[in-house]
């Protein structure tokens, strides 16, 4: 009793969700709601734009990347995005790396792919240089989502493509 009380209580509950969810929402109403609500209208014509273009937005492995490489050598990662009249900063490239297990994709790295100046005809090159973080089977899935810094939540657009 004297380990459980102290982790699984009223007080530490109402905590949880001050800190993880009541704070970070109010935080989020003053950011959008300064200067008369313009960050709000700003996100909001964003958000119009991509739901107006997302349907445009593909994405495709520029190289195929080898089957295998050594323990501690760098995967080189490139995918070209045809933006459909979005800016590249407007979305997140991203590569999951991590494993199966038991018939999940349990991550175990984050790269975000960055956009170049080069192109691939009408398409935003991205690119990144992975360490994946274990030796042995390691897999990764790549992906791309809208991206603004006042979004509450990276998946909020409830848009996404995978590779």
């Amino acid at each position: 009793m004297k380990s459980l009380i102290p982790r699984f209580n009223a007080s530490r509950m109402v905590m949880d969700y001050v800190m993880k969810l009541y704070g970070p929402a109010n935080w989020q109403r003053r950011a959008l709601g300064a200067d008369g609500g313009a960050p709000a209208r700003a996100l909001a014509e964003w958000k119009a734009r991509i739901g107006q273009a997302w349907s445009g937005v593909r994405l495709r492995l520029r190289e195929t990347p080898a089957e295998v490489i050594a323990s501690g050598a760098a995967l080189s990662l490139t995918v070209a995005a045809e933006l459909n009249g979005l800016e590249p900063g407007d979305l997140v490239v991203e590569c999951l790396c991590g494993r199966e297990e038991s018939e999940d994709f349990v991550v175990e790295q984050r790269t975000a792919l960055k956009p170049t100046d080069e192109r691939d005809g009408n398409a935003v090159v991205y690119r990144a240089e992975l360490l994946p973080p274990l030796s042995g089977l390691q897999q990764f899935q790549l992906r791309a989502y809208p991206y603004h810094p006042e979004l509450g939540h990276p998946f909020e657009t409830g848009r996404m493509l995978w590779v």
